[in-house]
């Protein structure tokens, strides 16, 4: 269970990363609010969500099979 938390924290920090790579603070905001995101990065930081999903299930089961 330790190792999953670990896999899906990883995969939500790196998500997270991604987001603020991907929307940068509008300089003209006075709140400096992010720009809203582009179709392609919301599919990208989907998939990336899917994938840590899928990789801590992965991490999770597994070792039970053996």
């Amino acid at each position: 269970m330790l190792w999953a938390g670990i896999a899906f924290a990883m995969g939500l920090f790196l998500i997270i990363a991604d987001f603020r790579m991907a929307t940068a603070p509008d300089p003209t905001d006075k709140y400096k609010r992010r720009k809203k995101l582009t179709p392609v990065a919301a599919t990208q930081l989907r998939g990336m969500f899917l994938w840590t999903c899928g990789v801590t299930a992965a991490v999770y089961f597994v070792p039970d099979w053996f």
